[in-house]
């Protein structure tokens, strides 16, 4: 008995021992320390961690259509960027071209509620919004580029306060992030001199002042150079509850980590399939200078053979961090973005649909938000056949 009993646990042993080396195994993630900094490698291929989830799927539940006639009569014709708060209202704001109210919010259903931060100088009033925030008391942070200001108003949509911002900060190409501790992430353009500008990353206090340069990067004026780079190589930055995001494609696929307080702790970096800069983009940058006040860049613009590694940053409230890459999907809408958990490890890819706007040039270009992801659901502009932009909300599915 004894010997059928101590064979039976053998061949036990030794089918949980094939099942277990034939199942899913756990990756070592490959990571190592520079100058104290956490440095996490990344493949081609996603790793696989044991116990979490990777897979994503999206269920389409609503939209709101700029098309639709009753928001017309509103005068909700165009989305220029938006903010989700906490309790999934939506807040959208118009171009800085726009007249009458800039603002309007929506609740989690996609039901108008009101319109508000009318065009003008007076309190309360915005001129030329360029960036929109919700912060971590669901409070709205808006940049005002021609009042120098950045405006807060309550969920009501009443202005709490408004705080004075140096003409580099208010200047068209800036973007503003509240933190979730109170304080702000802001890129700026700054113009050294004629000869080139810099592109600054920094923290600022609560009252606007900064604190800590985080990125810089240097664009030389073609005026000197003789030659205008497209896509402008730009810095992208993001925050999550937890941690600051910068990535500049000229590095290569890199991106530094930062806590709240700007202390530099991980660097993700990644494996990555070149993209060539597209033929019809050229054309289609080369007709447009044609006829425009930019004639004199025509002969002095240029393409590199490649696009940088990526092209736009967002979290969600795991700490997810999602890159949109230069990969389309199945259709030339759809991108494809690589997903990191919260501790910088490549799990998983998706396409998405989310909407660029294609025309560098055109005044008030929107630098604010394209994508969302809160609270179990994704939220993302996409412009229709008819040229009309709809804010499309999905549920989100992680197994």
């Amino acid at each position: 008995m004894k010997r059928l009993e101590m064979k039976k646990n053998v061949l036990i042993i030794l089918f949980l021992s094939l099942f277990l080396y034939c199942g899913p195994k756990q990756q070592q993630v490959e990571k190592y320390m520079e100058d104290g900094v956490e440095v996490v490698v990344n493949y081609m291929e996603p790793y696989t961690l044991k116990g979490q989830p990777a897979n994503l799927t999206i269920e389409e539940e609503f939209t709101i259509d700029t098309e639709n006639d009753d928001l017309a009569e509103l005068g909700l014709t165009d989305i220029w960027g938006f903010s989700v708060d906490s309790s999934d209202n939506i807040c959208f704001y118009l171009s800085p071209l726009a007249q009458g109210n800039l603002v309007y919010k929506f609740d989690k259903e996609g039901r108008f509620v009101y319109s508000f931060a009318p065009k003008g100088q007076g309190p309360g009033e915005i001129e030329n919004p360029i960036y929109l925030r919700f912060n971590s008391k669901d409070e709205l942070a808006i940049l005002d580029a021609a009042g120098h200001t950045l405006c807060i108003f309550d969920t009501k949509g009443n202005l709490l306060k408004e705080f004075p911002v140096d003409r580099d900060v208010a200047r068209p190409g800036t973007a503003i992030i509240p933190l979730e501790n109170g304080k702000y992430l802001v890129r700026r353009v700054i113009l050294a001199d004629r000869r080139y500008s810099d592109i600054v990353v920094s923290l600022f206090d609560p009252e606007l002042n900064e604190l800590k340069e985080l990125h810089r990067h240097q664009v030389e004026s073609p005026e000197f150079t003789g030659k205008f780079e497209l896509p402008v190589p730009i810095p992208l930055f993001e925050a999550s509850k937890e941690h600051i995001f910068i990535g500049n494609g000229k590095l290569g696929y890199e991106i530094s980590v930062f806590d709240l307080e700007g202390n530099f702790v991980r660097k993700l970096m990644k494996e990555y399939r070149s993209v060539e800069v597209p033929e019809d983009y050229k054309n289609e940058v080369k007709g447009y200078l044609e006829d425009s006040e930019f004639l004199f860049l025509k002969d002095i613009v240029f393409f590199p053979k490649y696009l940088q590694p990526f092209q736009f940053l967002f979290t969600d409230d795991e700490g997810r961090l999602f890159v949109m890459t230069h990969e389309t999907g199945e259709s030339s809408e759809e991108h494809i973005f690589d997903i990191f958990n919260s501790e910088g490890v490549f799990i998983s890819r998706k396409g998405l649909e989310v909407f660029l706007s294609g025309n560098l040039f055109e005044p008030g270009n929107p630098i604010d938000s394209w994508a969302v992801m809160k609270q179990e659901r994704f939220y993302c502009l996409r412009e229709k056949e008819s040229g009309f932009k709809e804010l499309v909300v999905f549920r989100t599915i992680w197994k």
